[in-house]
């Protein structure tokens, strides 16, 4: 899901660190999620391989494991194109 085409995103403060932002994403889609219907049961769960942004489940028995990707403009590409293939497969 791309929430900047849902207007949920503003560009916000031009001088807002990237942590702040990336936060500021994960609190957008955990509050979007939980709009739909998901419980959030982790959040910046880390492991061996990496770590995940939100961990949410759905009507009991369905695990959803998201990788939040905030941008604030198009210039770098979509969020989608920012995951790497390593991510992909982990």
């Amino acid at each position: 899901m791309n929430m900047s085409d849902k207007g949920m995103i503003n560009k916000g403060n031009k001088h807002e660190n990237k942590r702040a932002r990336g936060m500021k994403g994960e609190r957008l889609a955990a509050d979007y999620l939980r709009s739909e219907g998901y419980e959030i049961i982790m959040r910046n769960y880390r492991c061996p391989i990496g770590e995940i942004d939100l961990i949410a489940r759905q009507g009991g028995n369905l695990l959803v494991f998201v990788e939040v990707r905030s941008r604030w403009t198009g210039n770098f590409g979509s969020p989608e194109q920012s995951i790497s293939d390593r991510k992909k497969i982990n």
